[in-house]
Order: structure tokens, then sequence, then C-alpha cells
């Protein structure tokens, strides 16, 4: 489902989709983060297979996409935290690359609160 994220000055283009719990039950849900050369749609070919099995969360950071243009500063990590706050996400699995990458290891360092790592 499509809805608009409120985040500090701002707000994102955000979709859930797939298998509330994934397959199993239990399971953490999967959130894309894309890199700064697109937006989410850069995971439109691999979506369908991750939905099978997954709780799948991605959104367009500022600027990108769906989401509008930064009317003020922000920081990558707090739009990340208060997505997961609005799906009510309390630990996830992030899938990233590039600049979406730095949005996990920000936050880690930043709020370490849900985050670890898997070799």
């Amino acid at each position: 489902m499509d809805v608009m994220v409120s985040v500090k000055d701002g707000e994102l283009w955000s979709h859930d989709s797939g298998e509330p719990s994934g397959t199993g039950g239990g399971s953490l849900p999967l959130v894309l983060l894309h890199p700064g050369v697109g937006d989410s749609r850069i995971w439109d070919g691999i979506l369908p297979r991750l939905t099978e099995r997954h709780r799948v969360i991605r959104y367009d950071a500022r600027g990108y996409g769906r989401s509008p243009a930064p009317t003020a500063s922000f920081s990558l990590v707090e739009d990340l935290i208060a997505v997961l706050d609005h799906y009510g996400v309390g630990r996830a699995v992030l899938a990233a690359s590039s600049m979406g990458a730095r949005r996990p290891s920000a936050s880690h360092s930043a709020t370490p609160r849900a985050w670890r790592a898997s070799p």
C-alpha cells in the first residue's frame, strides 16, 4: 500500500507490501533503501520475489521519486527511523546500496536500538 509518511519538516512516499509476518511467521520485515542514482523503483524487478516470502517496506528519500524535495535540512537517519516507526517496526533487515547504505550505518551509530549486523 502506498502511503505518505510524515517526517520532520516534510513527508516521504512509502510502500508496504508482502507477507505481514513473512513465510513461516515471525521473520523480520525487509526494508529496501535506494541508491543516490535512482529511487525506490530500482527494486521493482526483484520486489515480486521478495514479497512472496517477506514483508517489504521501501520508500523514496526526500527529493527522489515520489517524495517531495526537502524544504529544510534533514537527516536520512531520522527519516529512516520515522518510516520504521510509522509502520510499527522495531527491528528490520535493511538492504541498501550506495547512498542507501549510509543510512543504516549512520543510524546504528546514532541509535543502536534495533540494529544487528549479519555476516
